[in-house]
């Protein structure tokens, strides 16, 4: 006895090899999608990464600015406290001219990163200190104090709209 194994039809054949393709392709488009929406995911991680590190500079750029800015200004009061402190223990110019030199160097220091509205000020400021220390004359002394009562006008004012000016600047690094 022998067993017969049936011969396959042409038409199960066909049948086979349409199912065969017919998968074949339907795994290659699933694959073909997956890795389209891969590289998809894969251009926005790296678009809204360039994004956040386009901010991240901007903002510490500003934030490099305004700590400099503050710590010129910073220079330029410790100076000014120090010469007025030297001017009530000696009325010798000696004595003061080193503080007060340091006044004038610290407020044209500051021009370097202030606004012209704050620099006006500290340049009054660094030149009315050296008009009294070139002041030789009672006149000249006078002529000078009267100055220096009106050297620091504008600087609150100035200063503080320079520091909000940071943080305006800081908001625009968000949207642009």
């Amino acid at each position: 006895m022998r067993i017969r194994k049936p011969k396959p039809s042409d038409v199960d054949s066909k049948e086979a090899k349409t199912s065969l393709a017919s998968n074949t392709l339907a795994i290659a488009v699933v694959t073909g999608f997956a890795t389209l929406a891969a590289a998809g995911f894969g251009a926005y991680a790296l678009v809204a990464s360039a994004k956040l590190s386009r901010i991240e500079s901007c903002t510490k750029r500003i934030d490099e600015r305004e700590l400099a800015t503050r710590e010129k200004a910073a220079a330029l009061l410790k100076n000014l406290g120090g010469f007025l402190a030297s001017t009530a223990m000696s009325e010798d110019t000696a004595v003061v001219g080193i503080p007060g030199t340091r006044v004038v160097e610290s407020a044209f220091e500051l021009m370097a990163y202030a606004p012209p509205e704050l620099n006006i000020v500290a340049v009054n400021i660094g030149l009315t200190i050296r008009q009294g220390l070139a002041a030789k004359t009672p006149s000249q002394q006078r002529e000078a104090i009267v100055a220096g009562s009106h050297a620091f006008d504008g600087w609150t004012q100035n200063y503080s709209q320079h520091m909000k000016s940071f943080d305006a600047e800081r908001a625009a690094c968000q949207t642009n």
